[in-house]
């Protein structure tokens, strides 16, 4: 499995992704270049692990919740959005 990391300018690890579409070394050459750029103030690094390693299961651990939290936050955005179509429908009387 290769993954990409990225470092903020502390040094902290801030994201990751799998790359499934490249070959770790067309990895590394994109990553150099974001390196060159440095837009975010962020460092790309590439590497790859083991498929059965301690690493790989940790990403497919932190990807799972990642899904979980983005269903959560979609759910949680249809149930505004209903709730605010509930209110704006509701009537004002006349006192």
């Amino acid at each position: 499995m290769i993954i990409a990391y990225y470092r903020d300018t502390k040094g902290r690890i801030v994201s990751h992704q799998t790359i499934e579409s490249m070959t770790l070394e067309k990895a590394a050459e994109v990553a150099e270049q974001f390196n060159e750029n440095n837009k975010y103030g962020a460092t790309a690094t590439v590497a790859e692990v083991a498929e059965d390693g301690l690493e790989a299961y940790l990403i497919e651990r932190a990807d799972a919740r990642l899904k979980v939290l983005q269903g959560a936050k979609e759910d949680a955005l249809t149930a505004l959005h209903e709730a605010m179509r509930c209110i704006e429908g509701l009537e004002v009387m006349d006192r």
